[in-house]
């Protein structure tokens, strides 16, 4: 039985994940998932296990995926909350009456799944809370706050959706811009018409 090991931290301001481990940038919260792949010969597979672990005051504390998967969903607020955008590698994957699932996509074997519930953003409307925020694919945001442009486009089903430009931003309130990033087609057909 062959064994190796690795791991990394994420950073609650961030949502950065990093395989190289300095003191300096671990500040309270920080998470660090410790990896190990293990050759299993019965089944010829190599399994991959994460172990979940906060740094707390100045000790690193083991918690089970679930307990992570809350405390990233307050981090993702607070992300929201001062970026106006989607935490990097953060997509809205479900809206539901009362709550949102995000997908937090660490790397090809741990990603997260967060639900900010209504009480969780002092009881705002979900879709105006999550309306046109963007997917961020790194640590730099890409903020649509200011002052800009807005207009309602008609969807090819009838619904009402609202595209903005700011500066050299674009938003669009529609599934399509907020599930996946990038340009819908109501963002393309305004800009062919500016």
């Amino acid at each position: 039985m062959e064994s190796d090991q690795w791991g990394g931290y994420i950073s609650p301001e961030t949502f950065e994940y990093s395989k190289k481990l300095k003191n300096k940038d671990l500040g309270e919260n920080t998470i660090v998932l410790r990896k190990s792949k293990e050759f299993i010969e019965d089944i010829d597979r190599d399994i991959v296990k994460t172990e979940y672990f906060v740094l707390m005051g100045n000790k690193f504390k083991q918690q089970n995926k679930n307990w992570i998967k809350s405390l990233m969903a307050e981090f993702a607020i607070e992300y929201i909350d001062e970026h106006k955008c989607l935490p990097p590698k953060t997509n809205i994957k479900k809206t539901y009456k009362t709550s949102v699932r995000l997908l937090y996509v660490v790397d090809k074997y741990d990603s997260f799944e967060m639900t900010i519930k209504k009480d969780m953003i002092g009881n705002k409307s979900l879709d105006d809370y999550f309306n046109g925020l963007q997917y961020v694919k790194s640590s730099s945001p890409k903020s649509v706050k200011g002052d800009g442009k807005s207009w309602e486009v008609k969807g090819s089903k009838g619904k009402v959706y609202v595209v903005k430009k700011i500066g050299d931003k674009w938003t669009c309130t529609c599934p399509s811009f907020i599930y996946r990033g990038g340009q819908c087609k109501h963002i393309i057909a305004k800009q062919a018409e500016v």
